[in-house]
């Protein structure tokens, strides 16, 4: 390879993922308007290359294809290279994974779209070898074949493009109409109706890849706290929980999930750690563990949150966004022990039982994994002896010894960018593990990292001048704001007003309500960015959708924010358009595992919403805290500070309970035994 370094433009970029990439010899450009204007200006069709700092695909790419100087030669003299950071611009990223629907059936990272001079696209995928297979071709074959049709046939190039960028325009909307009776189909309907896709073996849903699917999974148990279905119908939840646990997708030794498994046994999982799925994760275990008192679930709680404040933490102020899953160019190498390194990690007196211990933590000479390595595991064969009491003690034990030796190694690349939606929605999971959590010590450790983020993080993302708009990450001043920031952002609000009675949190929590609906709502659809920027991109706006993708779907949180803000403010005019409702429920009853959120916000007719209001002063009162975890999502609290100790539980429609003092609040709503008492 030629060693002279061409000049691109990506060295000043503040994206971590975009100065991987600053020494190829690719002459890159970051996404602007000086680029676009470039390949209009010379005619020349654009190479778009999407990815993000912890795909490890984007780095076998990166170092298979964007470092080659034949590839380089024929892409800086046919495309203007574009590279983006999917982090830095959501909303792009999700409108060219569609084409790579249309165009290849395939979808994720990373992202290689060829595009006309006015960001049509007219090819796309994924992936891309540097040598041809039976199935694919390789990455110069492709370009090679790209360029000479956008030269030789341009025109049919430019049919394809403009009706593909028409049906992108539209909308992947489903055609069919799933019939049901009533507001919305019976959680018994839905769980009968993806019973065929259970893994009974495994846990989880489907073959591979495999998705933890945490709010799928947190509606099930939701529905089993409130009694809607009994505990032998929800089981797979908590069998699908216990395995993801026990598994390499959960990382043993220092906790936090990592974002899927290409096997149906999860024990392969593609290793970055997302902050949104820590999220998912911490929401899903704070309810699970008032229905499953297991150590699995405890201490997945305690070790994820000591992981986010010890390895995530950037001085209080925001939380990173990523770790990678490969170190030293190798995937997965950092969580990985030959069975000699697994030994001589632990002690002289866990020595004693090291054939039990490999056994219990599934490690063999050949390794599980592949080449004599071994991914953790906690093996189901021997449940009984792990989680007995002094089996866990032994498991705590060696977790420790194996954390202090893999402190020894190289660790993945964390990428330090904030991001906003993912922040706040991690501080909103933060505030389930405090309310619903059965654990004191667990949920002080969630409140205590609660409190260093709350205003930091508000300052970190949003300018008093500008407010609530905000900047969607930290390495990128926006243009304009996106809608999964703000909805997220008043989720948080909404959530510390309920929390702590903070009543310049509810204050603001209307405010960017009131923000989202002016800006983001249109044609009875939520839409990525305000819809006076329709124009501001080559790109389209989009509408958002019911299906959650990598976390929760914000159309649907929402819909949810908007009933609760009419059951505060008495204003039904609060509430989602009921085009936009049925819209929604359709989408998400044509997949439910990719549609939790929906099921969650959506199972309850308007009328199950409750808003329980209650003196000010019961916050602090011990009783009334550990109350909190009988209300489910569909409860919201609101405080009042008048001189007495009334309160009342009411929906939209009339207050179904109220009377003064929390003794009297407590005999109300606690179930009661047999003989009478509480």
């Amino acid at each position: 390879m030629n060693n002279t370094k061409l000049f691109n433009r990506l060295a000043n970029e503040k994206s971590i993922y975009l100065k991987q990439h600053c020494t190829n010899p690719i002459d890159w450009w970051p996404y602007g308007p000086l680029a676009i204007s470039k390949a209009q200006d010379e005619n020349k069709p654009i190479f778009l290359s999407i990815g993000y700092s912890s795909c490890h695909y984007c780095h076998v790419m990166a170092r298979e294809s964007f470092t080659d100087q034949n590839i380089a030669n024929l892409l800086n003299e046919k495309f203007i290279c574009i590279k983006v950071d999917r982090e830095e611009y959501p909303d792009m990223d999700n409108f060219y994974q569609l084409s790579a629907h249309i165009y290849t059936k395939r979808n994720g990272w990373p992202l290689s779209v060829f595009l006309l001079p006015n960001l049509k696209p007219f090819f796309a995928g994924t992936y891309f070898p540097s040598e041809s297979s039976n199935d694919q071709a390789s990455f110069l074959q492709v370009i090679t074949e790209l360029s000479d049709i956008y030269i030789n046939n341009r025109t049919l190039v430019e049919e394809n493009a403009n009706k593909v960028y028409e049906a992108l325009c539209e909308g992947i909307i489903p055609k069919e109409k799933v019939e049901f009776e009533g507001h919305f189909p019976h959680p018994l309907a839905i769980i009968d109706a993806v019973k065929t896709f259970e893994d009974q073996k495994n846990g989880g849903y489907g073959t591979n890849p495999k998705f933890p699917n945490f709010p799928y999974h947190e509606w099930m148990i939701e529905q089993i706290l409130e009694g809607i279905i009994d505990k032998d119908r929800g089981s797979h939840a908590i069998f699908s929980i216990e395995k993801m646990l026990a598994s390499p997708l959960y990382d043993q030794i220092r906790g936090g999930i990592h974002r899927y498994a290409t096997d149906k046994e999860w024990m392969k999982p593609h290793f970055e750690k997302m902050l949104y799925d820590q999220a998912g994760l911490l929401k899903l275990l704070a309810k699970a563990g008032i229905l499953y008192s297991s150590p699995l679930i405890y201490d997945a709680l305690i070790q994820t949150l000591d992981y986010l404040m010890k390895e995530m933490n950037n001085e209080d102020q925001y939380l990173f966004s990523s770790q990678s899953a490969e170190s030293e160019e190798v995937e997965g190498l950092y969580y990985l022990f030959t069975q000699e390194e697994f030994e001589k990690s632990l002690s002289s007196e866990c020595q004693k039982n090291i054939a039990e211990y490999q056994n219990w933590f599934n490690i063999t000479k050949e390794g599980n994994y592949h080449s004599g390595l071994n991914v953790l595991s906690l093996n189901p064969q021997f449940k009984d002896q792990i989680l007995s009491t002094d089996g866990w003690r032994v498991v705590r034990d060696i977790k420790k010894m194996l954390l202090k030796e893999r402190a020894n190694r190289i660790p993945p690349l964390t990428d330090t960018k904030g991001i906003a939606s993912w922040n706040f929605a991690l501080m909103t999971a933060l505030m389930d593990v405090v309310q619903y959590c059965p654990i004191d010590s667990i949920k002080e450790a969630a409140n205590n990292m609660l409190g260093l983020f709350t205003k930091k993080l508000e300052t970190t993302f949003i300018s008093e001048n500008t407010f609530p708009c905000m900047d969607h990450t930290t390495t990128k001043k926006n243009n304009y704001p996106l809608s999964e920031d703000c909805i997220f952002y008043a989720e948080f609000l909404l959530r510390l007003y309920e929390l702590n009675g903070d009543i310049s949190s509810k204050t603001k929590f209307f405010q960017v309500l009131d923000f989202i609906r002016s800006e983001f709502i249109g044609d009875n659809s939520l839409y990525t960015r305000p819809i006076m920027q329709n124009e501001s991109e080559l790109y389209p706006n989009q509408r958002v959708q019911a299906y959650d993708n990598a976390f929760r779907s914000s159309a649907i949180v929402l819909i949810q924010l908007n009933i609760k803000a009419m059951l505060i403010s008495k204003d039904h005019d609060y509430l989602t358009s009921d085009a936009m409702v049925e819209r929604l429920v359709n989408e998400s009853l044509l997949n439910p595992l990719n549609a939790g959120e929906a099921l969650r916000v959506l199972t309850y007719p308007l009328s199950a919403y409750k808003i329980v209001t209650v003196p000010l002063s019961w916050l602090a009162d011990p009783r009334f805290k550990k109350f909190t975890n009988y209300f489910m999502p569909r409860f919201t609290f609101d405080y009042h500070e008048e001189d007495n100790q009334t309160w009342q539980i009411c929906s939209y429609q009339a207050c179904e309970l109220k009377g003064i003092g929390f003794h009297e609040f407590e005999k109300s709503l606690r179930p009661q035994t047999e003989n009478g008492t509480n």
